[in-house]
């Protein structure tokens, strides 16, 4: 018998390759084409030429919402639009506040954050931040921002749910560095933050996220706490309840860029959920995808929204996907052309436009970038996907018999009658409340397939799941636990 003695680098070469292939094999797992749900609420057509989303503005946002108010807050090319988030309708105009760029709103529409350019008398733009009272159209604050103004990457501001909080661009000539003004005490604190990160606010207000520090302001002075295993993110979005947040962690290498999103536990700073993208070419010649460019989360932090825009064997797909943690197999999709996406530019037209989901993913506002962007030409489209908290999304049948399950009750172990040709079977299983409390696989037997629950599920009631790789068949069944 031979023995071979590798090298390192022959050693690592191997590792590579075989990482690459676990890795291809776990992508392919991860993208999947399960069946489309949602339905538009209602869409609505500008008035005018004047009445779209602003040209050259960047990410956006270019839209609002007050949930408390029922209302959305959008920015036009030259005038601000209130809608009413039932049917779309306009029941309020703001004017022209300089040429608007984006806007923000607290959850009782009653404060309002506005950035708009300003031309100088030397025709040198300066980025104005406002912080405005509606409906009295008065402005009480403005931060003023004189500099290189880089739309696409930099100097975004927010507000948090209960209006108590403002944060907005401050200083260029001291680097990336922000204001953070409470309104309640009329003070002012600096913060200096470096990368291209937006801020995200919890339901509470009690937390603000830039990049991979979370900023607690439950004290006199602002806390900022940084967490080391998040330092690739970007863009963060929290969970309501504030313990999870969600970002982009994408790799830059180059001309090419690995897409990544991740989820960072806030209580034990680890990542407890990631979804890998493809390699894409970002050259700048138009065969960029941006996959994986728009999320959100839900306030539990149970669901997830991400947009895909990729090709599965062969097949462009240009649509959004939602995942019911901590799987990373998709549930449902959005109906293409409905959500996803940031502002496009030439080179990613496709993109659909800026959108804001509700807390709980059962509501999208996606505000276009032009009137053909969507699939219903329209300037502002409201989605609904009621079916992910209310029940879980089922495929269309392939076979009319409904499988069986047995026992039921059961003690831990059920088996399910399973006819179709799918060796490997996943099954979940959700609480009356939609939280998922079991879940794994199992490998068919037959015609059926057995499944042993954990041992320290209670008892009471449950929602039982399975499905095959590409949730062309699936499965739910009403399951009691003894």
């Amino acid at each position: 018998m031979f023995k071979y003695r590798l090298s390192a680098l022959a050693r690592l070469l191997v590792y590579h390759a075989l990482a690459m292939v676990f890795l291809q094999g776990l992508l392919s797992a991860q993208v999947t084409l399960p069946p489309i749900i949602g339905d538009t609420l209602w869409t609505h057509v500008h008035a005018d030429c004047c009445e779209v989303s602003p040209e050259g503005s960047g990410w956006g946002p270019w839209h609002a919402v007050a949930e408390d108010a029922g209302l959305l807050f959008r920015v036009t090319n030259y005038n601000i639009l209130v809608h009413s988030i039932k049917n779309g309708l306009v029941v309020d105009r703001l004017g022209r506040w300089g040429e608007p760029r984006r806007i923000y709103s607290d959850r009782k529409g009653r404060k309002l954050v506005l950035q708009y350019l300003n031309r100088t008398a030397k025709n040198r733009d300066s980025l104005v931040t406002a912080l405005m009272l509606y409906p009295e159209i008065k402005a009480t604050k403005f931060f003023t921002f004189v500099g290189d103004i880089e739309w696409t990457y930099s100097y975004h501001a927010s507000i948090s749910p209960d209006g108590r909080w403002v944060v907005a661009p401050y200083q260029p000539s001291a680097g990336n560095t922000y204001m953070l003004y409470d309104t309640e005490r009329d003070t002012s604190f600096v913060l200096k933050f470096g990368g291209t990160s937006r801020w995200s606010f919890d339901s509470a207000s009690r937390q603000l996220a830039y990049a991979n520090a979370v900023i607690d302001l439950s004290s006199l002075e602002p806390v900022v706490r940084f967490f080391p295993k998040a330092s690739m993110f970007n863009n963060p979005k929290f969970s309501a309840d504030g313990r999870y947040i969600i970002a982009s962690t994408t790799q830059r290498k180059g001309l090419n860029q690995y897409p990544r999103i991740s989820i960072l536990d806030v209580a034990t700073g680890e990542i407890t959920w990631e979804l890998h993208g493809s390699w894409d070419w970002t050259g700048g010649n138009g065969n960029m995808r941006d996959d994986l460019v728009s999320y959100a989360i839900s306030g539990n932090g149970s669901l997830v929204y991400a947009y895909r825009n990729d090709t599965i064997s062969g097949k462009a797909i240009n649509e959004g996907f939602f995942y019911r943690l901590p799987d990373t197999i998709p549930i449902a999709r959005s109906k293409p052309g409905t959500t996803g996406g940031f502002d496009p530019s030439v080179n990613t037209a496709g993109h659909v436009g800026e959108t804001y989901f509700s807390p709980d993913l059962t509501r999208c506002y996606v505000a276009a970038s032009y009137p053909r962007a969507t699939i219903y030409q329209c300037d502002l489209v409201a989605m609904r996907f009621d079916e992910l908290v209310t029940s879980i999304p089922q495929g269309d049948a392939t076979n009319p018999e409904q499988a069986a399950l047995y026992p039921n009750p059961t003690t831990g172990v059920v088996t399910v009658r399973w006819e179709w040709p799918d060796e490997t079977v996943h099954w979940q299983v959700v609480s009356a409340t939609g939280q998922l409390v079991d879940y794994g696989s199992a490998m068919r037997e037959g015609n059926a397939v057995r499944i042993v629950l954990a041992g320290d599920l209670a008892s009471g009631n449950y929602s039982l799941l399975l499905r095959d790789v590409l949730a062309e068949h699936v499965r739910q069944f009403n399951m009691v636990k003894n």
